[in-house]
């Protein structure tokens, strides 16, 4: 991997697999919790659903917003040129965010009951911080933003400073010459980061005509450069997929299901089970099949600790054969400080059980859970 820092402060990472398509991200520290108080409303959603398409694609998260571009390797100079002027100068026209009103009416209709939950659960964990900022926009909020909002905050937001481009199967050379002098980036610093604090406790949202509950309970997790907690995290995560296994419910009309998560962002993040229910007489034993699983997840157990590493690294390798994923994973570990690819491997060979089960103490010390769907029998963080 080669990188090139610009005195303007935009980075530039060139990764060369030799392969026939060049897949390119430019990305910015443009995430939902850079919104301010008077655009806090899911703008991220609106630039997601504006930007995709088959070969172009957007993402984001509460840290970064980027766009990838995939083309055939001999058309890279030509892609980042497009790039560049799709991304960096976004003209956010009045006409083109009426076009784009149906779809994100439509993205919010088809948002499954584990996703509203996720919200929820940053919103239980951060409340009033920025990390507690959501990536969808407001229902009587969509058609109302303002093409101005979303200008003013790309202006201050899509600047070098912020931004980091990275190419996956391009020539370095022509990575650097496009990024010193034809990217047409705006010149500004790197926005401050602000912390924001953990604070717990529940956030419940009741619709009881739905045939389908789902819950998170989660802790404090690491944040993206904090390679030591990672490692032990990730391998806390491998375990407690092991132990939800043995959960998973297919039978009296009632399925249930139960897996890890985890989302990490710079300074914190979120660890912990997402659990989702359905069925006719799920609200009945939602709140036992929860409680079962929390009470499986603090009884975990970590004895096979050098085959749970490998498995852990095992996951990274695979993960890392994929040049698109490497592409977008780039440009956040950049972003976030944490781009040394060699150093979450190092950090987990030496992961201890003991380490795993501190790990563990520390995020039930002070848990966020959230539920959606048929809460009444859901237990709050109290009872648990």
């Amino acid at each position: 991997m080669f990188f090139y820092s610009f005195k303007n402060g935009l980075t530039t990472a060139a990764i060369d697999n030799n392969g026939p398509i060049s897949h390119l991200v430019l990305a910015f520290r443009a995430g939902s919790r850079y919104e301010n108080a008077q655009i806090r409303r899911g703008l991220s959603l609106v630039w997601s659903s504006g930007s995709s398409g088959s070969k172009v694609w957007s993402f984001a998260s509460r840290d970064v917003f980027g766009v990838s571009l995939s083309v055939p390797r001999d058309q890279a100079p030509l892609a980042l040129s497009i790039l560049g002027h799709v991304t960096a100068q976004p003209a956010f026209k009045p006409w083109e965010l009426q076009d784009v009103v149906p779809t994100l009416h439509a993205d919010r209709d088809y948002r499954n009951p584990i996703d509203i939950a996720i919200e929820d659960a940053h919103r239980a964990a951060f409340r009033t911080g920025s990390l507690a900022n959501s990536l969808y926009a407001a229902r009587h909020d969509i058609g109302n933003i303002k093409s101005s909002a979303l200008v003013d905050f790309a202006a201050k937001q899509f600047v070098t400073g912020n931004g980091v481009l990275v190419g996956v199967n391009v020539d370095a050379e022509q990575l650097e010459y496009y990024g010193s002098s034809n990217a047409p980036i705006n010149h500004g610093p790197a926005a401050s980061f602000v912390p924001s604090p953990y604070v717990g406790g529940d956030w419940r949202r009741s619709a009881a005509s739905s045939n389908t509950t789902s819950v998170v309970f989660a802790g404090l997790g690491a944040g993206s450069a904090d390679f030591d907690r990672l490692a032990v995290q990730a391998v806390l995560l491998e375990s407690l997929n092991r132990a939800c296994r043995s959960l998973q419910k297919n039978s009296s009309g009632v399925t249930f299901s139960a897996q890890p998560v985890q989302f990490v962002y710079e300074g914190a993040g979120l660890v912990g089970i997402q659990m989702t229910a359905s069925g006719n007489g799920h609200k009945d034993v939602v709140g036992d099949l929860v409680s079962k699983t929390i009470s499986t997840v603090k009884n975990a157990k970590f004895d096979k600790i050098e085959e749970l590493r490998r498995a852990v690294a095992n996951n990274i390798k695979s993960k890392e054969e994929c040049s698109q994923t490497t592409a977008v994973k780039t440009a956040v570990d950049v972003l976030s400080s944490s781009a040394d690819s060699e150093a979450l491997p190092r950090a987990i060979s030496k992961v201890r059980a003991e380490d795993v089960k501190a790990a563990l103490a520390g995020w039930l010390k002070k848990p966020s859970l959230s539920a959606y769907g048929s809460i009444a029998n859901v237990p709050y963080v109290d009872q648990i």
